[in-house]
């Protein structure tokens, strides 16, 4: 896929004239480079912002490398969900793209679409799977599709801003869940962090380096399964009182950490939804939080304050 477009073609795709598009990128509505013939250049990040922020889709989205694309006043989820599900399973990958795409662009916070879209979805495939409804190839496949669909996702965002603070997140070892992790990146991202996911099984004694040599702001912890508990807290122990010492803040999530381990850990939140990290990064990015380490708190607890 080209990343850069000439004012012709991004006229063509939207079906309009080229001197519209010269015009949006003298006024600043598109960002633009120039070729050393004096030639103007619009990159597809710059496209797809405009697109979303403006509430216009192109006429034809083949000529950006994109699917067909559709505008939505309301979300119908029921209808995405049962969409996004059935070309996930036959491995039709453009309309897999085009739901979260089309979503994006109808500026449906990523949040909402990893809350009420991809975590129902994959919910109903594993119970398909575990009726021999759906085989595992299948299945991977499935989680493969999607990450293509995040990673192009992540590649049309906006660039973060060279002060967004670092945030880091990983799965632990004995966790190959990738879209969750993922997500959170994403997440992140769209509300000005500069988060880096480094993926699955990463051994927490190795986040420690990153902590020392990086100092991020953020550190997120996504379990969606714990092999050996005992190892974990152990590891996550020996993690937590170093990040803590830094004023590191410490995120959880996952269903593989239960309510009797997080009496034994220490972390500032806990989330259960991708809304709930969208909220508490948005205030810990507002704000100097938390003023003291070491202290757990439950989304319920301060949901009144961040929403």
């Amino acid at each position: 896929m080209s990343h850069y477009f000439s004012t012709k073609e991004v006229a063509l795709a939207l079906g309009v004239s080229q001197s519209s598009v010269k015009r949006w990128c003298d006024a600043g509505d598109l960002e633009m480079v120039q070729t050393s013939g004096g030639h103007r250049r619009i990159s597809l990040v710059s496209l797809f912002q405009f697109f979303r922020r403006n509430q216009r889709l192109p006429d034809q989205p083949e000529i950006l490398g994109l699917p067909y694309l559709s505008k939505h006043e309301e979300v119908d989820y029921g209808a995405e969900k049962c969409r996004f599900k059935e070309s996930l399973i036959s491995s039709d990958e453009e309309v897999a793209r085009a739901v979260i795409l089309s979503l994006y662009l109808s500026q449906t916070p990523i949040s909402s679409i990893g809350d009420k879209l991809i975590a129902p979805v994959f919910s109903e495939i594993g119970n398909l799977w575990d009726c021999g409804d759906v085989q595992i190839y299948q299945e991977r496949r499935c989680c493969e599709i999607t990450l293509r669909i995040l990673r192009e996702l992540r590649s049309l965002l906006p660039p973060v801003a060279e002060t967004a603070p670092l945030a880091i997140g990983a799965t632990p070892p004995g966790d190959a869940y990738s879209l969750p992790v993922a997500l959170v990146e994403l997440v992140l991202r769209e509300r000005g962090w500069n988060a880096i996911s480094y993926g699955c099984q990463v051994p927490l004694t190795s986040l420690e380096k990153v902590v020392e040599e990086q100092h991020p702001r953020l550190i997120w912890i996504s379990a969606s399964y714990i092999p050996e508990h005992k190892k974990f807290l152990a590891d996550y122990k020996s993690l937590a009182s170093l990040a803590l010492a830094e004023g590191t803040i410490m995120v959880v999530g996952g269903q593989g950490i239960g309510c009797s381990m997080r009496r034994e850990m220490e972390f500032h939140m806990f989330g259960d939804t991708l809304r709930h990290f969208e909220l508490f990064a948005s205030i810990c990015y507002q704000t100097d939080y938390p003023n003291a380490n070491g202290v757990n708190v439950e989304y319920s607890s301060i949901a009144e304050s961040l929403s």
